[in-house]
């Protein structure tokens, strides 16, 4: 979701994934509401640069949610991005157009 390769989510980038996941667009007053609660609760880390957030701002959103009991966002996140109940990776079958190659003797 990182768009720009900055290593950092702007308000378009995580607007995406969160369309992307849940369906539903994030306001403005969402971003800033979550900007600033992620701040204060994460002082001793910086979660937002220059208004976009960083790895640890956007994980500390799901602190936010699991310390709200709120276990089923992060759940739907992880399902959403292949995870079973279990946390294993479910990749799905890719088929190759390229056939197996006999070895020659």
């Amino acid at each position: 979701y990182d768009q720009d390769h900055d290593g950092l989510l702007s308000n378009a980038e995580l607007d995406a994934f969160q369309y992307q996941t849940f369906r539903l667009p994030l306001l403005d007053k969402d971003l800033a509401g979550w900007k600033k609660v992620v701040s204060r609760n994460t002082p001793q880390q910086q979660v937002v640069k220059d208004g976009k957030f960083t790895v640890a701002g956007f994980l500390a959103i799901f602190d936010v949610f699991i310390s709200q009991n709120r276990l089923d966002v992060p759940w739907k996140v992880l399902r959403k991005f292949g995870y079973s109940n279990e946390l294993e990776l479910r990749l799905p079958d890719r088929k190759s157009n390229a056939s197996p190659k006999s070895p020659k003797l």
